[in-house]
């Protein structure tokens, strides 16, 4: 990107975020650059960074590196700034909470501020870190894919791959199936070409297949979680730089998915503290996330999130601690934690050990969060809604359309309103293992698939790393509908008209037949005379459907404004399910 205006603007008390650079596109209230930035290698908070006692350093003696920044200013400014978690160089955050028409972050005077922290992004907000000179290491890639594969890149998708230092010595495998066992690739049936690899004959359908390769000089990528503590520290401190910002009195962080973890990672290494050990953020939104936490150790690849079939098998995201008790326990104080929520789906608990997050490790007993915490957990969703009507594409079911984002909208505000004047918000709503609401695959009562996502006690001294003892994932229980016990019933399925489930498996065409497919969810219709002995007709089911959304109101989980817009959603629901009905019973009668 080329930058047009260069504020050198020096920083006397805060030098670790040394200048800005201001893009031409900036505007009064919107502005796009690069942030500059020089570390202390040497100084506590900065040591846990991996490699970073290997990149280059200034005259100083600091280490340099520079990140992509956005901030978008609202016409008028509360106070708060929120700060998105980029997912993999994206900006998601207006679109996740503003819907129906009503820009929340705009008309709740909310200051948006996004600062790139991942290092391997082709497009995007990107890192740009210095590489630890004279390491070499391993890398390990896969790839899964749908369709014949005959040649794939390094890095993860798009990804900007770590080079090759010696092909002649990198090892490929197989594998069928998540866990399936590991097996080596014939000699001649696989090679390197630059950072892509070939497969000859085409890869089939469904199969993992699996490279581990030498290469050396890794971007020092740690540095990431630096970028946001000391942009997100300076702005929230009032420094002089060079744009006219509005006064921040607190701050929130919202992460979705991917970024979700790297909130989860950036907490577990120190970095919601500066190098004066004051807060960096005041608030935290971690969005389906499951168990997962980012790592960004030399040689990361923080796309690779772990979850079935994610090109992301036997990952470090997937590895403790996972509790906040755990997470935190690096701050010597509790006035240092900031108020965190975390909302995963029921998809989380199936494909990435959402409970153990309140679980012991085991699976085996609760463990209820700090008071500073509250946990979420949607019953009977997907890892994102699926569009309405859904689509039956690579499933064996239809993909699960339970549209709990505007649960999203309502606890930004709880969080908002608890940081910033001691609110106290919605008490936490997930399965318990004492209630029976959280149990093993083997003693789940409905319909289900085969398998789950299972994690492991890894070792990565080696690549690919030694598996050690099996920890305890659980899964959220069905009730008699086959709907979710124990969580946030949003009104889809507190009224229901079928079973919203948290998995859904792969179909023959694709490979990998009755495994999970990453990140869906099922839709299983209820019978249309089911749905007309419980409800009579559409009438009383919006009745119901009002009175569950009535409740969500009082309890905090759906704001006023958006009754109409989930009353709407509603009812092209039962109008969908009623034609879909018809259909089935003309075609029946022919």
């Amino acid at each position: 990107m080329k930058l047009a205006i260069l504020l050198l603007t020096a920083l006397a008390a805060h030098a670790e975020l040394v200048r800005l650079e201001i893009g031409p596109k900036s505007t009064a209230r919107e502005l796009f650059g690069r942030a500059h930035f020089a570390v202390d290698p040497a100084a506590a908070p900065n040591r846990a960074i991996d490699g970073i006692n290997k990149a280059a350093r200034n005259a100083q003696g600091k280490v340099e590196f520079s990140a992509d920044f956005h901030i978008v200013v609202p016409e008028k400014p509360s106070g708060v700034l929120l700060f998105e978690a980029s997912n993999r160089g994206g900006r998601g955050i207006t679109n996740t909470f503003g819907r129906a028409g009503d820009p929340l972050t705009e008309r709740e005077g909310l200051t948006l501020v996004w600062v790139a922290w991942q290092h391997d992004v082709s497009k995007g907000l990107r890192l740009y870190a210095p590489i630890a000179r004279g390491v070499e290491g391993w890398v390990r890639s896969e790839r899964t894919a749908d369709t014949p594969v005959e040649r794939f890149s390094l890095g993860d998708g798009t990804h900007i791959p770590y080079t090759v230092s010696d092909a002649s010595k990198a090892r490929a495998y197989f594998r069928d199936g998540e866990d399936g066992v590991r097996r080596p690739m014939p000699q001649g049936s696989w090679r390197i070409e630059g950072t892509e690899m070939v497969l000859t004959p085409p890869g089939k359908p469904g199969r993992t297949y699996e490279v581990v390769y030498p290469s050396k000089d890794p971007v020092v990528a740690g540095l990431g979680f630096a970028a946001v503590r000391d942009f997100i520290s300076a702005v929230r401190n009032g420094k002089d730089l060079g744009a006219k910002l509005p006064k921040i009195t607190h701050t929130l962080a919202y992460g979705s998915s991917q970024s979700g973890t790297a909130l989860r990672g950036l907490l577990y290494e120190g970095f919601n503290l500066d190098e004066q050990g004051r807060r960096v953020f005041d608030g935290i939104f971690s969005n389906v996330a499951g168990g997962r936490r980012m790592a960004l150790n030399l040689f990361s690849q923080p796309s690779r999130t772990a979850g079935p079939f994610r090109d992301a098998s036997f990952s470090r995201t997937d590895q403790p601690p996972y509790t906040d008790w755990d997470l935190l326990a690096k701050y010597k104080d509790k006035s240092q934690w900031p108020k965190i929520f975390h909302v995963n789906s029921s998809y989380e608990y199936w494909g990435s050990s959402g409970s153990l997050i309140h679980t012991t490790a085991d699976g085996r007993a609760d463990v209820a969060p700090p008071e500073t915490t509250r946990i979420f957990a949607i019953s009977g969703g997907q890892h994102g809604p699926a569009a309405f009507p859904p689509k039956r594409a690579k499933s064996i079911n239809l993909p699960n359309f339970n549209d709990y984002k505007w649960a999203h909208r309502s606890l930004l505000i709880r969080l908002r309103d608890w940081v910033v004047s001691d609110v106290q918000p919605p008490a936490s709503r997930y399965p318990l293992v004492a209630k029976g609401e959280l149990v093993t695959l083997a003693n789940y009562q409905a319909v289900k698939p085969r398998t789950m996502h299972r994690t492991y006690a890894l070792n990565f001294r080696t690549e690919p790393p030694k598996v050690g003892k099996e920890y305890g994932p659980r899964i959220m229980q069905a009730d008699a509908d086959g709907n979710d016990r124990g969580g946030l019933a949003m009104t889809d399925v507190a009224v229901p008209l079928g079973a919203f489930a948290g998995w859904n498996t792969r179909v023959a065409e694709i490979g990998g037949e009755g495994e999970l497919i990453a990140n869906v969810g099922s839709y299983l219709p209820f019978p249309w005379k089911k749905v007309l002995d419980r409800y009579g007709n559409k009438v009383g089911y919006l009745s119901r459907v009002r009175e569950a959304s009535s409740e969500l109101i009082k309890d905090g989980f759906l704001l006023d404004r958006d009754l109409d817009a989930v009353i709407k959603r509603a009812t092209a629901h039962w109008e969908w399910r009623e034609r879909e009905s018809s259909t089935a019973v003309s075609s029946a009668a022919r």
